[in-house]
């Protein structure tokens, strides 16, 4: 003879599930399987789940537009496709204005390098850029 079913409160179910919780922390609460409650209580737990997300969502876009800067990136990621997009791609194409020779460019090169903190000791092709070691965040990158 099969054993007698087990009485669980569907409503129970679909309150934990509204609060995130796992199969196996709903099975620990109401003293049963937890294959048996994801069996018996499929439509319980997707209804709870949904109703986290939704309320989860709808704070999210609350906080986005109260001015929370890291929400609002996170935000344009997941709903709108945005991304961050590297140097590289923002970069393009380095356009020089006409009259402007190499020896005017690798100037205003060290000047900027100067400004970091670099030091450069040799042209371009010696590639000797050791950093300043009076600016203590000034760190040599490959």
């Amino acid at each position: 003879m099969a054993r007698p079913k087990k009485s669980i409160n569907a409503r129970a179910v679909f309150e934990l599930a509204k609060i995130g919780c796992s199969l196996e922390e709903m099975a620990r609460v109401l003293r049963c399987d937890a294959t048996t409650i994801g069996r018996r209580f499929r439509d319980e737990i997707e209804r709870g789940q949904t109703d986290l997300k939704i309320r989860l969502r709808r704070k999210q876009i609350s906080t986005a537009l109260k001015g929370n800067v890291a929400m609002l990136i996170y935000l344009g990621k997941q709903l709108l496709g945005q991304a961050d997009k590297g140097r590289t791609e923002l970069a393009r194409e380095v356009v020089f204005p006409e009259g402007v020779d190499d020896k005017q460019i690798d100037e205003r090169v060290r000047k900027l390098l100067g400004r970091a903190g670099y030091v450069v000791a040799a042209g371009p092709e010696g590639r000797d850029e050791t950093p300043d070691p009076a600016a203590p965040s000034a760190q040599v990158s490959a």
